[in-house]
């Protein structure tokens, strides 16, 4: 029995774009040499909206990495990289690589995710894609602003406020514990409750932390030996962080009630 023939790149063209048109991100497959040999409806359409001199500069038959050198020549710092992440797949370098960069308009914020797969046949080239990713940006910055808002209220309390992990380890904490403590910004991220609060207070606080790990509410007052800090007496709170039955960690609130113990 004859082996059937297999279609050439021509002759699957049509269907090849019929399938590239389905996808909502832009998409574009060049050769080894860099060379666009198939684009879909969307990455055309994206390149008339933001301005493309010509469609034909970033279409079927543009060499895509010439057009990327153009740019970086006129100083677009985003074109460099990508540029050196096409270039580094092309060469075999690498098999894959990404960059996020911003795209806005006079009138719209847009942030894009560029992507550059190397294809699995030998000789085949690489597929670039650009996927919109502007609200997954528009989240991040407003949980930014929110964290950044969060800070400042903490920071300004007359309290240490802190968050720590299932691992007993530091992942949120006011500037109370630089203050109190004496260490410079940044020490506590990420330290285990022992190596800031010193090992005598770590011993005497430890079964309440495990008490709020099982996900017990743990309030108390009580003297505490911190190594830096000295003795003080403290009214302390712990809040389970439960999610979805589990324990992820817990929140603390210290009061230093010292002076007026005294």
């Amino acid at each position: 029995m004859r082996k059937p023939r297999q279609k050439t790149l021509g002759e699957s063209a049509p269907f090849i774009r019929i399938i590239l048109d389905t996808l909502d991100d832009h998409v574009a497959v060049l050769d080894e040499r860099g060379t666009i040999v198939a684009v879909n409806d969307a990455w055309e359409d994206f390149a008339i909206q933001n301005g493309a001199a010509s469609a034909s500069s970033v279409s079927v038959g543009a060499n895509y990495v010439a057009v990327c050198r153009r740019a970086v020549r006129a100083g677009n710092e985003t074109a460099e990289q990508a540029l050196e992440g096409i270039e580094s797949v092309l060469n075999g370098t690498r098999r894959h690589c990404a960059l996020d960069y911003e795209c806005s308009s006079p009138l719209q914020e847009r942030w894009f995710k560029m992507t550059i797969l190397r294809q699995k046949k030998p000789g085949a080239g690489v597929i670039v894609t650009h996927s919109d990713i502007t609200d997954r940006i528009r989240s991040e910055q407003a949980l930014h602003r929110s964290e950044k808002r969060l800070r400042l209220l903490t920071d300004a309390l007359p309290v240490l406020i802190s968050y720590v992990d299932e691992n007993q380890c530091y992942r949120f904490h006011n500037k109370g514990y630089e203050d109190w403590f004496g260490y410079s910004d940044g020490y506590v991220d990420g330290k285990h409750l022992k190596e800031v609060l010193g090992e005598k207070a770590y011993d005497a606080l430890r079964p309440r932390v495990e008490a709020a790990l099982s996900g017990q509410l743990i309030t108390f007052e009580d003297f505490i030996p911190y190594g830096r800090a000295g003795r003080r007496y403290v009214r302390v709170a712990y809040v389970p962080d439960c999610q979805d039955g589990n324990v992820r960690g817990f929140f603390a609130l210290i009061e230093d009630l010292t002076e007026r113990k005294q």
